[in-house]
């Protein structure tokens, strides 16, 4: 119904940009690039300038694998300095986990910051704060951007996420500063997500936090 609606639209006003958008939108939701991608091209040969023309290529790119192209769209969105909240934001999520994910820290960190000053949300905190850890080994940062997530909301997520930094920060007093001066983050981290063993198991995975996680294994081990 919805597309026999578009269809009808598209009939009545065969030059309304906007409606080749939504066809588009709607193929994409049906898994059908190629037909989403002819009435996105359409949409932009009009001169439609509506972010959604680009995100919502997003999915076809996507499954081919072009993660250039994503990202190339994700920064369309942001340079058509649309307000639209929920485009841009997801525009810039959209860059700041590329490039996190092609190991551009500094291009992740510039996107993270951008997307929490537009979208100041537990997610957003939440985002960074898993990104500060499990990809930088920063626990500091991560601690930081952790509490401000779960102050925002209180989710489970959040908790174990910021539960993974403190045991990281523990494992690094205690190898500097020895147990005493470790044990409040300890404390902390037991509190927010007291799976220790699934926190070893992630953190053997990770060649940042494996050292983390050895001295936790031998934690559980004595105690």
């Amino acid at each position: 119904m919805a597309k026999a609606a578009i269809k009808r639209a598209i009939a009545l006003a065969p030059d309304y940009e906007d409606a080749y958008v939504l066809l588009g939108y709607h193929y994409t939701l049906e898994g059908l690039y190629f037909k989403a991608t002819e009435a996105l091209d359409k949409a932009e040969k009009l001169g439609s300038k509506n972010p959604w023309l680009y995100l919502n290529r997003v999915p076809g790119y996507e499954k081919a694998g072009d993660k250039a192209s994503v990202a190339r769209m994700y920064k369309k969105v942001v340079e058509s300095d649309t307000d639209n909240h929920n485009a841009l934001s997801g525009a810039l999520r959209g860059l700041a986990k590329y490039y996190a994910e092609n190991g551009n820290f500094e291009q992740a960190d510039y996107w993270f910051r951008e997307h929490i000053d537009v979208d100041p949300t537990a997610w957003s905190f939440g985002a960074y704060a898993y990104h500060l850890l499990f990809d930088r080994g920063d626990a500091d940062s991560s601690i930081k951007y952790g509490e401000k997530a779960i102050a925002e909301m209180n989710y489970g997520v959040g908790r174990f996420n910021l539960g993974c930094a403190y045991y990281l920060k523990w494992a690094e007093v205690l190898a500097s500063d020895g147990k005493e001066e470790a044990q409040p983050f300890l404390d902390r981290a037991h509190d927010l997500n007291p799976n220790i063993l699934k926190v070893v198991r992630i953190f053997s995975k990770n060649s940042r936090l494996a050292n983390a996680g050895e001295s936790l294994r031998e934690y559980v081990l004595n105690n």
